[in-house]
């Protein structure tokens, strides 16, 4: 690191360069305590570091970051319950995608996946019962469908598809030949992968996700294979 940095007229932030070891979930300690630089420069390991707002941690499992984000939306949901109490429910959905979405959109096909995320899903719903007064157990189905709100695994899901489409990591091109449509087979290859930490990936993540959606609906069938790609996304955000 030090010399491609060198060699490219860079140096190191000390003072802002973490480490981490990576680790699968068994395991709790890693096998070295600290990276030297140069021989001369010793960083000390870290159980999780901040990237641009998302916060990474030594096993992948993004609990980090989703306990950072419960904590914001707890936050809010205590301003939430107060303003409320002067403002229509039209103000109130602002509201509500400017400072609850905002924070469930960012990085989510990064970390949406995670086992943790199910309680930032309880946190929506708190939210919602909130914004429209209704008892802590009524459920959020007709709130969710009436206002076209995504909950947290379709806003996973419509991202992670979004993101896979725009940056070509799946393509119509990508459609297995000659594929019956009433087929139960895969209509994209779908690697085999033994690591759970590896059905985080984003490409992984997405071809499952395809192969589940157009195995549901002709029509998305129909968009995604001709290149409607963008009428395939406004198709399934509806």
């Amino acid at each position: 690191i030090t010399t491609w940095f060198s060699a490219n007229g860079l140096s190191i932030n000390i003072d802002k360069t973490q480490a981490l070891y990576y680790l699968p979930l068994a395991r709790s300690r890693s096998p070295v305590q600290a990276v030297d630089l140069n021989n001369s420069i010793s960083l000390s390991l870290v159980p999780a570091a901040k990237l641009l707002g998302i916060h990474v941690d030594n096993h992948l499992n993004w609990s980090v970051h989703i306990d950072h984000v419960k904590n914001k939306l707890q936050t809010q949901k205590w301003a939430l319950r107060n303003l409320v109490k002067v403002m229509s429910v039209k103000s109130a959905l602002l509201l509500y995608h400017s400072n609850i979405m905002s924070y469930l959109r960012y990085g989510v096909i990064l970390w949406g996946r995670s086992p943790h995320a199910s309680s930032l899903f309880i946190e929506q719903k708190k939210i919602l019962r909130i914004l429209f007064n209704l008892p802590f157990n009524h459920t959020c189905r007709e709130i969710f469908k009436k206002h076209n709100l995504f909950t947290l695994p379709s806003l996973f899901i419509f991202e992670s598809l979004k993101f896979a489409i725009f940056n070509k990591i799946i393509s119509p091109n990508d459609m297995l030949p000659n594929h019956n449509y009433n087929s139960r087979h895969n209509f994209i290859h779908q690697d085999k992968v033994h690591l759970s930490v590896s059905r985080l990936n984003i490409r992984i993540g997405a071809t499952q996700i395809f192969n589940a959606l157009l195995s549901l609906s002709l029509h998305l069938q129909k968009l995604f294979s001709d290149g409607e790609t963008r009428s395939f996304l406004c198709k399934l955000e509806t």
